[in-house]
């Protein structure tokens, strides 16, 4: 597995409307980045976790752009 994976996910109100792995971090330019080590990510995806568990230990870090903030 490669150090870091990158996905782009193309959410709009609730819907998901496009998924891309990207190889060049520096081709999209997300308002909103998400980011975190794979054991939390794993406990996300597997609903191992509440929704607001991984934000609350700083598991996941959040990023936006200044107009979204």
């Amino acid at each position: 597995m490669p150090a870091e994976s990158v996905m782009y996910l193309d959410l709009w109100h609730g819907k998901c409307r496009h998924v891309e792995v990207v190889t060049d971090r520096s081709a999209r330019t997300p308002e909103f980045v998400i980011s975190a080590p794979l054991p939390a990510w794993k406990q996300v995806i597997g609903k191992k976790s509440t929704r607001f568990k991984p934000w609350s230990r700083a598991s996941l870090n959040y990023r936006a752009t200044c107009s979204r903030l």
